[in-house]
């Protein structure tokens, strides 16, 4: 190859490479597959530098106008392999040795592949002499080909990786889940090393590495300002509000407490069950403070904790009625055999011409009488069974850990006085034909629904010795549900007299209001259950505020949906542990959902997930665009814009309000780093004040308390 002679000798400092793929790969977001969509900063490898210049770095590096014929040639062949490899179950045929690792793997095939070597010897030769790790590899193509001196190294190296960021986000996210607090692992090391195989087999230059030039125009700062404007006017709108709203009168002991997740959508329904004068609710993360893995009945298992923890705990998932089972079973084989027909290469023609009017009717009715559809289907595979029909079996767990479970969730969200009945509410959605539906459901349950972790959660806090050593009455009882944030529906895991008219009552009240509000016919379920419907919700659309403190601060006022909600009790916290534990955990959390939002509306192209029209799914892990670009790391178009041009979401960083001691608020964000990146840097904005009595006070970038004026 003519690539391969050598004009100077080069040395590859092991260390100094490192260093720089760490570097490099630290710029990269990890993007999570469809069966597990969580929220995460698009730039959050960049929160250390303040937000505008992160905008600018992060738009030169991953928004690019054009690409040279040799950047698109590149691109092709890696996106060819990257489906190949990293496909779970959507291809008819699985690529052979991929229990061998990415780089091994590819490294095996690209001896067949013709498209890549042109059965030139040299190529054909030089690739079974590449050494067996991927380190190694990237070693010997820096010293021997590319001969890149150790100056230019980390741009070397971060134009091979973010050249396709998705994909190279799917790889982070794969080495995340293996290493959290690593960029140093085998797989992106692999990644890196297939960039520069194929880039040498293609003859792809050096300078196309080196020479890539910034994106001159950022679209950010052309309405920069106004963001800025915006940002605070809502700032003041939401800060008069709580200073003017008016202390929740001592109410006698509640009827019913109930506990959701702090989800935004979560706030409209709370205050709709606050309707009735003897309810209570507090919000806290969705999981419940139960991390746990659960077995499925499928025999999968899902984490359902936040991204940031490993499940601790261990419990299986069972369905009471065993025929039910018998026909999930029947039904999860018929859309494998109807899979199989449609993507194998030597069925599809055949399929098309016998199932085709089938096919066709299905389609129709599943468009246009949607709930009809659901009713035939219902009929041949049997209703989807009610939360009452499962049973949990919780393992290898000690009365301390239960207690210690209880009291965590008790203390976390300031609960004093016992309601003879407290319902966990956990949350999901029901959509149809939606690739994007995992994203719908609850982050601090990892993509899962939430109403496994409330129920597990009840069971825990029923346990009578639970409850003696947690000093609760056994008259309280503990009972669980989930929230269909879609169909706007409440499902009690438990069967409760007094408690169902109470839902009901804020059910009806909330649909009529959505339905009054988009001014359309069609209920929340119907829109549920549509193949038609391209926005079944809006999902966490408009999010601007996190509020951290007791109920009362803003149980007066109507935030909209636009608030998470996270129930916090100072006078229970003197140490100020759980307000850390809220602050590094849900509040993160909800700094990456925020920004999600907000740059898959101000670039869709380069932060989103592009228009559902031409969306294609691949390998049942991303979306693309046609039939081979890089995975898509955001939103969808619709999930954000009322048309093709008028957001419906608003360019809002993330305000946060915490009603706490402020040496402690100001304490913690000195021991976090990642808290105080944010805060210094702007990336989310702080209010505090101590008590209800006191003026509300700006957390400045100096880490100063300022009264705003």
């Amino acid at each position: 190859m003519e690539t391969t002679h050598i004009t100077k000798h080069i040395k590859i400092d092991v260390d100094t490479l490192s260093k720089a793929h760490s570097r490099c790969w630290s710029l990269v977001p990890p993007l999570w597959p469809f069966k597990s969509m969580v929220a995460v900063n698009p730039l959050m490898g960049f929160t250390s530098k303040p937000f505008g210049i992160a905008l600018q770095q992060g738009h030169d590096l991953f928004s690019r106008t054009s690409a040279s014929n040799d950047v698109k040639r590149l691109n092709l062949q890696t996106i060819k392999w990257c489906q190949a490899f990293f496909d779970e179950g959507q291809a008819s045929l699985k690529i052979p040795n991929k229990d061998l690792g990415l780089y091994k793997c590819l490294k095996r095939l690209f001896l067949v592949d013709s498209t890549l070597h042109l059965n030139n010897k040299d190529k054909v030769k030089w690739i079974k002499t590449l050494p067996d790790c991927p380190k190694l590899c990237i070693i010997d193509i820096l010293e021997t080909v590319y001969q890149v001196e150790d100056k230019d190294l980390d741009r070397f190296l971060t134009e091979a990786v973010v050249g396709l960021p998705g994909w190279a986000g799917h790889v982070r996210y794969r080495s995340w889940k293996a290493t959290p607090d690593s960029n140093d692992d085998e797989l992106t090391w692999s990644f890196t090393a297939i960039k520069l195989i194929l880039a040498i087999l293609l003859d792809i230059p050096l300078g196309t590495f080196l020479s890539q030039k910034k994106n001159q125009l950022n679209l950010f700062e052309s309405h920069f300002h106004q963001i800025q404007l915006n940002e605070k006017k809502y700032q003041n709108t939401i800060l008069r509000a709580l200073e003017k709203a008016e202390e929740t009168i001592e109410q006698p002991p509640s009827n019913a407490q109930f506990i959701f997740c702090i989800d935004t959508r979560s706030e409209p329904m709370r205050r709709a069950l606050e309707l009735n004068p003897h309810t209570e609710t507090y919000g806290m993360a969705g999981f419940f403070g139960v991390p746990v893995k659960l077995t499925m009945p499928s025999k999968n298992e899902q984490d359902h904790c936040p991204i940031i923890l490993n499940p601790s705990l261990t419990a299986e998932k069972r369905i009471k009625d065993q025929n039910y089972a018998r026909q999930k079973k029947r039904e999860a084989f018929l859309k494998t055999l109807y899979h199989n027909v449609k993507y194998n290469f030597s069925t599809p023609f055949s399929a098309a011409e016998s199932l085709g009017f089938l096919s066709g009717l299905t389609i129709l009715l599943k468009n246009v009488f949607p709930s009809f559809s659901q009713k035939i289907r219902d009929s041949i595979f049997g209703a989807k069974k009610s939360l009452q029909d499962y049973k949990y079996v919780l393992q290898d767990i000690s009365l301390e850990e239960k207690i210690s479970l209880g009291q965590a969730v008790l203390k976390t969200i300031g609960i004093q006085r016992f309601a003879p009945k407290i319902v966990f509410i956990g949350h999901g959605s029901t959509t149809e034909n939606n690739a994007y539906a995992t994203s719908l459901h609850c982050g601090a349950c990892g993509g899962n629904t939430g109403g496994d972790n409330a129920h597990i959660i009840a069971e825990i806090m029923n346990d009578t010795e639970v409850k003696k050593g947690l000093s609760i009455p056994s008259t309280t009882t503990f009972y669980s549900g989930e929230y269909d944030t879609t169909s706007q529906k409440i499902e009690l895991h438990q069967h409760s007299n007094s408690l169902l008219p109470l839902i009901q009552d804020a059910e009806r009240s909330l649909i009529s209001q959505k339905m009054d509000h988009q001014k359309t016919s069609l209920s929340p379920k119907t829109k549920s259950v549509s193949w038609s419907e391209i926005r079944p919700e809006w999902g966490l659309s408009k999010n601007a505020l996190f509020i951290i403190g007791n109920r009362s601060i803003s149980k007066k006022i109507d935030l909209e949906g636009r608030a998470f909600l996270h129930s916090y009790d100072a006078s229970q916290d003197m140490d100020g542990a759980f307000l850390e534990a809220i602050m590094t955990g849900p509040l993160l959390v909800g700094h990456w959902i925020n920004a999600q939002y907000f740059f898959s509306t101000l670039n869709q192209k380069t932060y989103g997930g592009g228009s559902k029209v031409t969306n294609n799914v691949t390998g049942k892990i991303g979306i693309i665009q046609g039939n081979a670009s890089d995975l898509m790391p955001g939103l969808s178009l619709q999930s954000l814009y009322k048309t093709d041009k008028a957001p419906h979401h608003a360019l809002l960083r993330l305000t946060v309000f915490i009603e706490a001691p402020l040496e402690k608020i100001v304490d913690i964000i000195k021991t976090h780093e990642s808290l105080r990146e944010l805060v210094t840097n702007e990336w989310i904005f702080l209010y505090a004040r101590a008590m209800k009595e006191d003026p509300i006070k700006k957390l400045n970038p100096n880490l100063l308390w300022k009264i705003e004026a």
